[in-house]
């Protein structure tokens, strides 16, 4: 399935996003890089103070999403999650700071750090390389699941 083009900007592309749970998403990539995901709640959608419809979200989250890159400095991949209680009258009423979605490691360099043999190895008490990456790689996938059941839950609140 071919990702379906919102919207570009010196350099900027949004494109519409394959949600995980009940929102609306528009993923930025700033030269083919993503550097914002963006959500919004269905509940946002379908309160009537937000001001907010599903023929125009994807729009809105992408004047959305331009207005926050070109306001703050962004220097590590970014997701955004707005609900209901966020927004009023097509306005962001909560400061974007407090929409953050946090992991664990959020730049690139952290990512790849995680995955730094050395360390992975110095760190390990396998000897075989294969033996310590494949626990690495369980270690992530156990920490991505923990984190898809806590924004799951959260959603639901």
């Amino acid at each position: 399935m071919e990702r379906e083009l919102i919207q570009e900007l010196d350099g900027l592309k949004g494109y519409k996003a394959f949600p995980f749970g009940d929102y609306y998403r528009l993923v930025i990539n700033h030269n083919e890089l993503p550097i914002l995901d963006i959500r919004v709640s269905g509940t946002a959608v379908a309160n009537q103070s937000c001001g907010l419809d599903e023929d125009s979200i994807h729009q809105w989250l992408w004047d959305t999403g331009i207005v926050f890159i070109q306001k703050h400095k962004i220097d590590k991949f970014r997701i955004i999650m707005i609900k209901s209680i966020d927004v009023l009258n097509r306005q962001i009423t909560t400061p974007i700071e407090q929409l953050y979605v946090h992991f664990g490691m959020e730049t690139i360099e952290e990512i790849k750090g995680s995955f730094d043999l050395t360390k992975i190895l110095a760190n390990s008490k396998f000897n075989d390389p294969i033996q310590a990456i494949n626990r690495q790689v369980k270690e992530h996938e156990e920490e991505v699941k923990r984190i898809a059941r806590q924004l799951r839950r959260k959603d639901n609140i």
